[in-house]
Protein backbone atom coordinates (compact mmCIF):
# COMPACT_ATOMS: atom_id res chain seq x y z
CA UNK A 1 0.00 0.00 0.00
CA UNK A 2 0.68 3.87 -0.47
CA UNK A 3 0.00 6.94 1.33
CA UNK A 4 -0.75 9.90 -1.26
CA UNK A 5 -0.63 13.61 0.75
CA UNK A 6 -1.75 16.91 -0.91
CA UNK A 7 -2.65 19.55 0.53
CA UNK A 8 -6.01 21.65 0.31
CA UNK A 9 -5.92 25.00 -0.01
CA UNK A 10 -10.21 25.16 0.56
CA UNK A 11 -12.88 22.85 1.27
CA UNK A 12 -13.17 20.99 -1.91
CA UNK A 13 -13.94 17.78 -3.84
CA UNK A 14 -10.79 15.84 -5.13
CA UNK A 15 -10.30 12.68 -7.69
CA UNK A 16 -7.13 10.65 -7.74
CA UNK A 17 -7.40 8.31 -11.22
CA UNK A 18 -4.19 5.49 -10.89
CA UNK A 19 -2.98 4.53 -14.13
CA UNK A 20 -0.62 1.68 -15.18
CA UNK A 21 2.59 1.76 -17.47
CA UNK A 22 0.19 1.44 -20.57
CA UNK A 23 -2.29 4.33 -19.62
CA UNK A 24 -4.62 1.69 -18.69
CA UNK A 25 -7.34 2.72 -15.54
CA UNK A 26 -5.98 0.76 -12.56
CA UNK A 27 -8.39 2.50 -9.47
CA UNK A 28 -10.14 5.61 -8.86
CA UNK A 29 -10.35 7.36 -5.43
CA UNK A 30 -12.50 9.88 -4.54
CA UNK A 31 -13.28 12.18 -1.74
CA UNK A 32 -14.34 15.75 -0.11
CA UNK A 33 -12.51 16.88 2.67
CA UNK A 34 -12.17 20.73 4.32
CA UNK A 35 -9.00 22.79 3.63
CA UNK A 36 -5.53 21.35 5.02
CA UNK A 37 -3.54 18.33 4.53
CA UNK A 38 -5.14 15.12 3.12
CA UNK A 39 -3.54 11.42 2.89
CA UNK A 40 -5.16 8.79 0.96
CA UNK A 41 -4.19 5.15 1.33
CA UNK A 42 -4.07 2.99 -1.92
CA UNK A 43 -3.93 -0.70 -1.07
CA UNK A 44 -2.39 -1.52 -4.28
CA UNK A 45 -5.54 -2.90 -5.55
CA UNK A 46 -7.26 -2.59 -8.67
CA UNK A 47 -10.72 -1.52 -9.36
CA UNK A 48 -12.29 -4.60 -9.11
CA UNK A 49 -10.24 -5.59 -6.30
CA UNK A 50 -7.04 -7.36 -7.26
CA UNK A 51 -3.52 -6.56 -6.20
CA UNK A 52 -1.84 -5.08 -8.90
CA UNK A 53 2.16 -6.39 -9.88
CA UNK A 54 5.16 -4.72 -8.47
CA UNK A 55 6.35 -1.58 -11.08
CA UNK A 56 5.91 1.97 -12.24
CA UNK A 57 2.14 3.57 -11.84
CA UNK A 58 0.81 7.32 -12.01
CA UNK A 59 -1.81 9.20 -10.82
CA UNK A 60 -3.76 12.29 -11.82
CA UNK A 61 -5.02 14.54 -8.85
CA UNK A 62 -7.72 16.52 -9.83
CA UNK A 63 -9.29 18.98 -6.47
CA UNK A 64 -11.05 21.91 -8.38
CA UNK A 65 -9.38 23.65 -10.81
CA UNK A 66 -5.93 21.80 -10.30
CA UNK A 67 -4.57 19.01 -11.72
CA UNK A 68 -1.15 17.37 -11.31
CA UNK A 69 0.45 13.73 -12.83
CA UNK A 70 2.61 11.78 -10.72
CA UNK A 71 4.55 9.07 -10.66
CA UNK A 72 5.05 6.16 -8.45
CA UNK A 73 6.69 2.95 -7.77
CA UNK A 74 4.57 -0.26 -6.34
CA UNK A 75 7.01 -2.85 -4.56
CA UNK A 76 6.17 -5.77 -3.07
Amino acid sequence: STNISFYLPEQSDWKINIYNVNGSLVKQLSGSNETGMVEVLWDGASQSGNQVASGVYFYRLEAGDFKRTRKMMMLK
